[in-house]
């Protein structure tokens, strides 16, 4: 694990729990190595990825804009880990991550585009269902 990866992993110890210790390090090395202004992701589900993309650039200094998207209601029943309720529910608190309902790439584009971002990263979670990501 990474040095940037096991001070996420302190600092929100879910982290460690929800995800490989391979998954943790890539997605952290990946805010180190790209230091990005922006990252958008989609497949929000409980929160944990964008509250992980929000520690890293808490930790690094980066001031990063960070934007989850989640599937409209009408088609979370797609979705069969969707978390009903609990949506979202690492990210309580933490009013610097910008929540977003509808298509993640529809949406991402759609923030790009608007906020003009220099250094965008954008992180598809990979829990999705074999259909969804094909489209994705």
């Amino acid at each position: 694990m990474s040095d940037l990866a096991s001070r996420v992993a302190e600092a929100f110890p879910l982290a460690q729990g929800g995800y490989p210790d391979g998954e943790l390090t890539f997605m952290c090395d990946a805010v180190e190595s790209q230091r990005p202004d922006f990252v958008a992701e989609w497949g929000t589900g409980s929160g944990c990825s964008g509250r992980i993309f929000w520690e890293c650039s808490r930790l690094l200094g980066l001031n990063a804009a960070i934007h989850t998207i989640e599937l409209p209601d009408e088609l979370q029943a797609f979705d069969t880990q969707h978390p009903g309720v609990n949506c979202g529910m690492y990210l309580s608190g933490d009013g610097d991550v910008v929540r977003h309902q509808g298509d993640g790439v529809t949406e991402a584009l759609i923030l790009w585009k608007r906020l003009q971002p220099e250094r965008p990263l954008f992180f598809l979670d990979g829990d999705h269902s074999q259909i969804m990501v094909a489209r994705e």
